[in-house]
């Protein structure tokens, strides 16, 4: 890979920085660049007014998938740039999709930006609901997020599996309305080798059971070991 000087008045500048996300063998490359608030080429796009295509460019690259080593300059990237909510709520659909198969590094960053948001999925509510919603989840869950979050507590990591059944008993305690639908995703995690994540599993199944029905509960209890 070759460097240079590019200019913002450079007529190939805007097809030049979507590049950066789309050539193969960047990530590698660039594994080990030092990225801080402070380097300078990234000060410099953020002053051009670049910083929506460098977090564009950073998902779209976590979608196209490759191993922890082609994601760790985008993951550092990312997180440099310290979204703010509404410069990631385009983006919560793609994080979901992010969180079963992604390398760890990137599934941690995924469930980090949708933990933090307090209302991420009210764009996917019809329109009659009211204008004014709570800071919860709807009761009404998109159906990309129990299967995501299933995904999410399949996955060997502990740690991200742990996080996961947090932000599980986060949703259920704001939105109890969404026990049912969590359900299949909280019972994957009875099936974890862990005997730490088994037993958090059953003591949120303990905790919210008064939010399921006879259909939540039947997940509950055929996971059972």
């Amino acid at each position: 890979m070759t460097s240079g000087t590019v200019k913002r008045a450079d007529p190939l500048w805007p097809a030049l920085l979507p590049r950066l996300f789309e050539a193969e063998g960047v990530g590698r490359v660039l594994q080990h660049e030092r990225v801080t608030h402070h380097t300078g080429w990234l000060r410099k796009l953020d002053k051009w007014g670049d910083r929506q295509v460098l977090l564009d460019g950073c998902v779209r690259r976590f979608l196209r998938g490759g191993t922890a080593q082609d994601l760790r300059f985008f993951v550092r990237l990312h997180e440099i740039l310290e979204p703010s909510d509404a410069e990631v709520a385009p983006y919560l659909r793609d994080y979901l999709s992010l969180l079963p198969a992604s390398p760890g590094p990137v599934a941690q960053l995924a469930l980090h930006h949708l933990r933090r948001s307090s209302d991420p999925f009210s764009d996917a509510l019809p329109d009659a609901l009211p204008d004014a919603l709570p800071d919860a989840l709807p009761d009404a869950l998109p159906d990309a997020l129990p299967e995501a979050l299933s995904g999410l507590l399949f996955r060997a990591e502990v740690t991200l599996v742990r996080a996961g059944l947090t932000w599980l008993d986060q949703l259920v305690r704001e939105s109890p309305g969404c026990a049912d639908d969590l359900a299949p995703a909280l019972a994957t995690a009875f099936a974890h080798e862990s005997y730490d994540i088994q037993g958090r599993a059953a003591q949120l199944a303990l905790k919210h059971r008064k939010h399921f029905t006879a259909v939540g509960s039947a997940h509950i209890t055929d996971a059972l070991p």
